[in-house]
């Protein structure tokens, strides 16, 4: 089976796109994500916008799930 030059060229050249890419996130992003604090239901309840009208029920919560 034979490979076409510009195939394996196109190849090798999208490989070092992807890597160089990758690279490039990971070092701007931060290295730790610092969990999100605990909220009860209630509070997360208050950080809810909800169009006129619509309403939100509470389905499951800890130890629930």
């Amino acid at each position: 089976m034979k490979i076409d030059k510009g195939v394996l060229i196109f190849l090798f050249t999208s490989m070092c796109a992807c890597c160089l890419t990758n690279c490039k996130n990971k070092a701007s992003s931060p290295v730790a994500y610092e969990p999100s604090p605990v909220k009860t239901p209630a509070e997360e309840l208050s950080t809810f916008q909800l169009e006129p009208g619509l309403k939100i029920q509470l389905v499951a919560s800890e130890p629930m799930v």
